[in-house]
């Protein structure tokens, strides 16, 4: 029987383990959008209620707004920690394993540089200067965003050729 990931403990939602990193800070975008969907859904309880969906019962609006933050910050810390394990064992596997990746390509990943040479990307491993390299959610964006700006000079340089 699988019991999932080694050392996990059942029923423990956020681990001691993650005490040690940094909470969520109350401004992040993805805490703010926790709140506003228990506006979203106080406003709903309203109009679900043929109450007046703005002005009656501000104080459970208050009250969605609260929870949904408090359950909003468990989400994001528990999301954190788990980051937090990938990250730890995706740099263990490299540092286990040097020959597969390239100097210049870990140093570029810690910079958070462009990367000049990008081959085939496939969604979480790419393709770089010969090695594959699994590549986390922003480096992901960042490749994408180079890919489509290459790709949309590609084709205004292509439809200037007289073939076309």
């Amino acid at each position: 029987m699988m019991a999932g990931r080694p050392g996990r403990v059942p029923l423990q939602f956020v681990p001691d383990e993650a005490r040690n990193l940094p909470p969520p800070k109350l401004t992040d975008s993805r805490l703010l959008y926790c709140g506003f969907l228990g506006y979203c859904s106080g406003l709903l309880d309203n109009a679900l209620r043929r109450r007046p969906p703005l002005t009656a019962g501000v104080h459970r609006q208050l009250l969605y707004v609260t929870s949904f933050m408090f359950v909003g910050y468990y989400l994001l810390k528990r999301q954190d920690y788990i980051s937090a394990i990938r990250d730890h064992d995706m740099f263990a596997y490299i540092k286990s394993h040097p020959e597969d990746f390239h100097k210049k390509v870990l140093e570029a990943r810690k910079s958070k540089i462009k990367v000049p040479t990008v081959s085939v990307s496939d969604g979480l491993f790419c393709f770089i200067d010969g090695t594959f390299i699994l590549l986390s959610s922003y480096l992901r964006r960042k490749l994408m965003v180079i890919f489509w700006k290459n790709f949309i000079q590609f084709v205004e340089v292509f439809k200037t050729l007289p073939f076309y």
